[in-house]
């Protein structure tokens, strides 16, 4: 006669986020989780618990994360727009977006342009902008008025050097990254 297998009951974490999660990303370099909301929560994926956290790190909710190409940096945008750059494993911020060239609105997607230390950002201010990972997050260009409303997500491919946003609109606009110039839409649904 065998024996049946119970598996164990499903993993239950013990550590849970009181405000809402706003949006989260993984490392496979780094094997870890990446959870904001208020503030960010790194989760380690092998054991599946928490393993550090980063407070008051931004002025309001975080809504986009990012990682620059070796995973050593974590960016993060807010709901004011504004950007910051820290790193991964100390939390120590090192990078800031001057004021004078942030989003006025909130920051709906975040990617690292690799080989260029790039950073591009779209917002619902209706704008993309391409910044230097410098200490200041050096302004390279942008563009405005990308939507006839608000940018609410956004992509990148380095390999083929090109942006795409969607918006309130019901637009898909892909846009050529070296000069911010729109190349074509992409047909979706309407209204």
């Amino acid at each position: 006669m065998f024996k049946i297998f119970e598996y164990p009951k499903p993993f239950t974490p013990e550590l849970t986020d009181d405000a809402p999660i706003i949006c989260a990303n993984y490392s496979p370099i780094r094997m870890e989780f990446y959870i904001a909301g208020e503030m960010i929560w790194v989760w380690n994926a092998w054991i599946g618990k928490p393993v550090r956290e980063l407070k008051n790190c931004m002025e309001s909710d975080i809504t986009c994360v990012a990682f620059d190409k070796d995973h050593w940096k974590l960016i993060l945008g807010d709901h004011n727009g504004n950007i910051k750059v820290f790193d991964i494993l100390s939390g120590i911020c090192i990078g800031t977006m001057k004021q004078e060239f942030a989003h006025t609105s909130e920051v709906s997607f975040i990617a690292y342009a690799g080989n260029d230390l790039n950073i591009v950002s779209c917002s619902w201010d209706k704008k993309i902008k391409v910044f230097w990972d410098g200490i200041n997050l050096e302004f390279l260009r942008e563009r405005a008025e990308a939507h006839s409303a608000d940018i609410i997500t956004g992509d990148y491919s380095h390999n083929l050097w090109l942006i795409v946003t969607c918006g309130w609109d019901n637009k898909v606009w892909v846009w050529d990254y070296e000069r911010v110039k729109m190349e074509f839409e992409i047909l979706i649904h309407g209204d």
